[in-house]
């Protein structure tokens, strides 16, 4: 946690946070039972959130998790991926010069209130070994977020925390299915839909879209794949290989610590160069 509290001494954020358990404004979650990593997660309790609330007002929340329990993207360790890097890039860029937009705030600002998960209609079609094959419906990111400039420009981002077991590149249809991904996001941009949901008027880039992949494995095959579905590149589309766990000095496997570069570092991009969420000069245009 000092990574992304700065401001705050290693022991003395022990500390407080032992008094929290104690007080029960924070505990552990279920699913860490008898896991490893136990000590290093925590979550809000009843207490907590009603602390917060009351001290706090109603703060726009940055993650906004819908899926139904036995969805696989319901997972307690693929939600935790998420809060991880959305906390890790809220973390980066106010050490910037840039505001972190959350995504409950985005939802507030374009008057949705239904507590209904954000997605995108979308169309797609590819050629498979078995014929042509098509896909109609929605594409909902596992999470959303935009970066204000000091001069008032704005981006925004889809985030795709991909780890539930291997990525597939040769199928449509699968919550999985990283071609379905890839040619769902590009038909949302280039139908505008993105735009439309939000009310989005005049921005030249509407919509980034972040790709987490927590093995070397699911990043390189997908990266090979945006190459071949867009040759001529796919500036809209980041890449990064980020591993959940670390090993320690003497073997153990623990989480990653807190990595607030992921604002600022350089992902990967197919045909166009690598590019940073933060970066100076936020100029570019998307395809």
């Amino acid at each position: 946690m000092p990574g992304l509290l700065p401001s705050r001494s290693a022991k003395g954020l022990e500390h407080t946070r032992t008094l929290l358990h104690a007080g029960w404004f924070v505990t552990k979650p279920a699913e860490t039972q008898g896991d490893q990593f136990a000590d290093d997660w925590h979550t809000l309790d009843t207490l907590g959130l009603d602390y917060l609330k009351e001290h706090r007002g109603l703060s726009p929340r940055a993650v906004k998790f819908y899926r139904p329990r036995g969805d696989y993207r319901g997972d307690f360790y693929h939600n935790l991926g998420v809060t991880e890097a959305i906390a890790n890039i809220r973390a980066g860029l106010h050490q910037e010069e840039a505001s972190f937009i959350p995504q409950e705030q985005i939802e507030w600002d374009f008057g949705k209130y239904d507590e209904l998960p954000i997605a995108f209609p979308a169309k797609t079609s590819a050629v498979l070994k078995n014929g042509p094959v098509s896909w109609e419906g929605h594409i909902q990111p596992d999470a959303v977020f935009g970066v204000e400039y000091p001069g008032g420009g704005k981006n925004y981002f889809a985030l795709e925390y991909q780890r539930a077991g291997p990525v597939r590149t040769n199928v449509l249809k699968g919550v999985s299915s990283m071609l379905k991904k890839y040619l769902a996001y590009a038909d949302a941009h280039t139908s505008k839909t993105f735009k439309s949901e939000w009310g989005i008027t005049g921005q030249k880039t509407p919509l980034y879209v972040l790709f987490v992949f927590t093995t070397e494995i699911d990043y390189r095959a997908s990266l090979k794949l945006c190459s071949e579905l867009f040759p001529n590149g796919a500036p809209m589309f980041f890449h990064a290989h980020i591993a959940p766990t670390r090993k320690t000095p003497g073997g153990f496997t623990k989480p990653a610590y807190p990595f607030p570069e992921i604002a600022t570092m350089k992902w990967e991009r197919v045909g166009c160069g690598p590019k940073a969420i933060y970066e100076k000069d936020p100029t570019e245009v998307g395809p």
